[in-house]
């Protein structure tokens, strides 16, 4: 008879072990996916008409104030990086030239580059309806790389700009990845 209770025991306790470890994985799973989005952060301009999103909690908008400017978002990495802080900055410009073209404005604004940059690739994009410019480049006095999309939208000139230094880039640009392609049109 003692047998028969220290076996009921050894298996109420193994099975009291897999119950417990099948609800920790469930809570794992459930506040993984909940964690992720209590951290994101998006940030909407009804004015300039878009919004962005950070990928997770290492970034974070930096306040604008009630009179933003040109300048409309900026996002910040956690800590700087090589004694440079990474970030993200979206830019608005209204046009008046109704005759104004994205080709044109996208030449434009690498005519006003330093001469010193080098150009490391540039192509066309899209977001949704909106055709852009990618430009990739690098400031080789500084040492720091540029990634920046240009987007010419209803006389409004968009750019994105993500800036980190050469050796924390690599590091840097999955989540500059993750903000760009968050960026939306409203």
């Amino acid at each position: 008879m003692l047998k028969k209770e220290s076996t009921f025991e050894f298996r109420l306790s193994i099975f009291d072990f897999f119950r417990s470890l099948a609800l920790l994985l469930a809570m794992l799973a459930f506040s993984g996916n909940g964690l992720t989005q209590v951290l994101e952060q998006t940030f909407s301009d009804e004015v300039a008409g878009f919004k962005i999103s950070t990928p997770n909690s290492r970034w974070h908008f930096e306040p604008r104030g009630s009179a933003p400017g040109a300048q409309r978002a900026m996002i910040l990495f956690e800590s700087p990086l090589h004694q440079f802080l990474p970030n993200v900055s979206v830019r608005l410009t209204e046009t008046l030239d109704t005759k104004t073209s994205l080709e044109d404005f996208f030449q434009k604004e690498q005519e006003a580059l330093p001469s010193t940059v080098q150009i490391l690739e540039k192509k066309k994009i899209s977001r949704g309806q909106a055709k852009g410019y990618e430009l990739s480049w690098k400031d080789p006095a500084s040492g720091i790389l540029f990634l920046q999309w240009f987007f010419l939208v209803n006389q409004r000139q968009y750019i994105l700009t993500c800036a980190a230094k050469e050796e924390s880039y690599p590091r840097v640009l999955p989540d500059f990845r993750l903000i760009l392609n968050s960026f939306q049109l409203l």
